[in-house]
């Protein structure tokens, strides 16, 4: 069943923080939360609908979605980026999600999950009209006859859009219920949802950088969607792609509801914010990151990872042993450079032999009266999606000679060490020389060098960085501002 004057705005990124991270401006669901969805707009009306509760659902599941259909609309005279690019970069915002999923392990609920990964996502031709037609007709194409079973085939149609990208666009119907379509710089809106068989129809909105859909403000960079190859374009991509896999606002870079915003303006670090994308859920099993910073990593000079403070660069290595993956059990190498483009010298190597975290949860599935997909759970009321951890590794740390740091024999010495992973970034903690004081039996004063724990040493984001390619674009671009 469907509700077309629910047009529910799930996913946005609005040019003013003051907004409500849900709703658009104005809507009576964001000044009372207890209010249906049906309240959001009066001039729309159908049979049906769904309740706020399952707003956050995710669109679709793999029990009852073969194939996702999406087409791409755009204005190419007024958006600011190509159709061909912005193709590429809708592809790897659904990839993103598909590689994060592989690194959670999916919620089990009397022997059933959510299944977010085995429907595929395919590019359909469409035109305006057409497109609108459908995410705007009032007719469920899902409707289920007496008795029949929710079923990927039933899903199967030659004429069916699921998504929409709008890249720069929006129909009358569209504007008049966002209302005030240039407060907002991205959005994911759901327009039809078919509680028995949990699919969705909706599109993804993108604002262009000129027209008048444009955002009417003066701090936004005048070439964003084109920066750094379209760097930012995808940031926000990944953003409401996330949202159409069950993924809610939160603290983590990517589904903070203030990203686009903070990023598009004109006095942002550009060149760092932009120039990877973190990881969402963990570590993936191997790695080979590189980060460089003008202010350096460490102001402790003699750390036990022996991390010269005025050295820019930090290079961090590390595989899991093949033979204990069930534990966690990683090794991590860790070199430095003192600029950009110098020689690498290694640092050491750390050897992490146990772990402990604390379990997130992350998305929900409302079960809605009347579903026809999870049949087994009769008590529960929502599914959890997926479960990551936000872990604790801890080992030692074995020095090398060549680290900018080593000064005498006794930094070679294997001291403790633990490293922490959290929304996209590892914090790598361990001992750390000081100087205290003391006096012998004669009161006469003196200091010795001790070692003192700390948790936060060194912290490197766990980004996927850019080829120089990319990096050569993002310094031509930063230049022209």
């Amino acid at each position: 069943m469907f509700r077309i004057q629910a047009y529910l705005t799930i996913g946005i990124l609005a040019l003013f923080p003051l907004l409500n991270s849900c709703g658009t401006k104005g809507d009576p669901q964001r000044e009372s939360p207890n209010l249906p969805v049906s309240n959001a707009t009066g001039d729309w009306n159908s049979g049906g609908g769904y309740a706020l509760t399952e707003a956050a659902n995710p669109w679709w599941v793999g029990q009852t979605q073969k194939k996702v259909r999406y087409c791409i609309l755009i204005d190419q005279d007024h958006f600011g980026q190509t159709l061909e690019r912005s193709r590429e970069l809708i592809k790897e915002s659904i990839s993103y999600w598909r590689e994060e999923f592989e690194l959670v392990r999916p919620v089990h609920h009397n022997g059933e999950k959510v299944d977010l990964t085995s429907f595929e996502f395919v590019e359909v031709d469409c035109t305006a009209n057409e497109a609108f037609r459908l995410l705007e007709e009032t007719k469920n194409p899902h409707s289920l006859k007496s008795g029949e079973e929710c079923s990927v085939d039933s899903s199967e149609s030659d004429q069916q859009i699921d998504l929409v990208f709008q890249l720069g666009l929006l129909s009358k119907r569209q504007r008049d219920y966002i209302r005030t379509p240039r407060d907002y710089l991205g959005l994911a809106t759901r327009t039809h949802y078919d509680r028995e068989c949990l699919r969705s129809k909706g599109f993804i909105y993108i604002s262009p950088l000129e027209g008048d859909l444009a955002p009417d403000r003066g701090d936004l960079l005048e070439n964003r969607w084109a920066l750094g190859n379209g760097a930012l374009l995808k940031w926000m991509l990944i953003h409401e792609v996330g949202h159409l896999f069950g993924m809610t606002f939160s603290d983590h870079f990517m589904m903070n509801p203030t990203l686009g915003y903070t990023f598009a303006q004109k006095d942002s670090e550009i060149l760092s914010l932009v120039e990877g994308v973190p990881h969402f859920f963990g570590l993936p099993k191997s790695k080979e990151i590189k980060r460089c910073s003008e202010w350096g990593f460490s102001t402790r000079k003699k750390s036990v990872f022996g991390v010269d403070p005025q050295w820019k660069c930090i290079e961090v290595k590390w595989t899991s042993n093949p033979e204990r993956l069930d534990e966690n059990i990683w090794e991590m190498d860790l070199w430095s450079s003192q600029e950009e483009g110098s020689p690498m010298v290694q640092l050491g190597k750390m050897k992490v032999t146990h772990s402990h975290g604390t379990v997130r949860p992350q998305g929900y599935l409302v079960l809605p009266p009347g579903q026809r997909v999870f049949k087994n759970e009769k008590s529960l009321k929502f599914y959890r999606l997926v479960e990551f951890s936000e872990n604790v590794y801890e080992g030692s740390f074995q020095r090398t000679s060549q680290g900018p740091a080593s000064e005498d024999h006794s930094d070679l010495i294997s001291r403790r060490a633990m490293v922490t992973f959290s929304d996209g970034y590892l914090d790598f903690g361990g001992d750390y020389m000081k100087f205290e004081t003391y006096f012998d039996e004669n009161g006469k004063q003196h200091e010795k060098e001790v070692a003192e724990f700390s948790s936060k040493i060194l912290t490197v984001p766990v980004w996927n960085l850019p080829s120089e390619k990319l990096r050569d674009h993002l310094a031509k671009d930063k230049d022209k501002e």
